[in-house]
């Protein structure tokens, strides 16, 4: 049978208004995701360098080795938790500070409990984009940069390297 989906009629929002707000929230989940990934990716690198620091501990740069490993595994340490929020127990929200996933999902909230994009939201979602935008480079800084010059170390003490795992696409 036809039907005809109609807008409610008590809502004062516009179609285009409702899109907009829609299009955020997409944005908001996908980055959402993004974050869990590298989160993921990074702590598969931190316990790959981990492991490779015990099988390099006989050979002849085994300092060098141990210096760089010591530096990706600081850095995943210092980025973990601008990330994500520790949470062990219902304590911890409240202990910790919330990482930037934990901000995405609250700003989700808050837009979709109005029923138009609001500027605040607006101002909130840009500076949570710049903010991901400086992660995301250190991200990639570690994955890259670093894992390339420890990778390095590793062949010429001819050891397996490092396997950064690819991002997933997004759907």
């Amino acid at each position: 049978r036809a039907f005809t989906v109609a807008q409610d009629p008590r809502a004062v929002s516009s179609a285009a208004e409702i899109a907009a707000r829609d299009s955020i929230a997409r944005v908001i989940v996908s980055r959402i995701d993004e974050i869990h990934e590298s989160l993921i990716r990074l702590r598969d690198v931190k316990t790959q360098v981990a492991g490779y620091l015990e099988k390099a501990k006989e050979v002849p740069t085994a300092k060098q080795i141990a210096e760089k490993g010591k530096g990706i595994t600081t850095a995943v340490d210092t980025l973990d938790p601008k990330l994500s929020t520790k949470a062990a127990n219902g304590q911890d929200v409240i202990n910790y500070r919330n990482g930037i996933n934990a901000q995405y999902a609250f700003l989700l909230g808050n837009l979709e409990g109005n029923e138009v994009l609001t500027q605040p939201v607006r101002d909130r979602f840009l500076e949570l984009e710049k903010l991901w935008k400086a992660l995301q480079q250190r991200i990639t800084d570690v994955e890259v940069r670093q894992v390339d010059e420890f990778n390095a170390l590793l062949k010429a003490a001819q050891l397996n390297g490092v396997i950064v795992p690819k991002p997933k696409v997004a759907m």
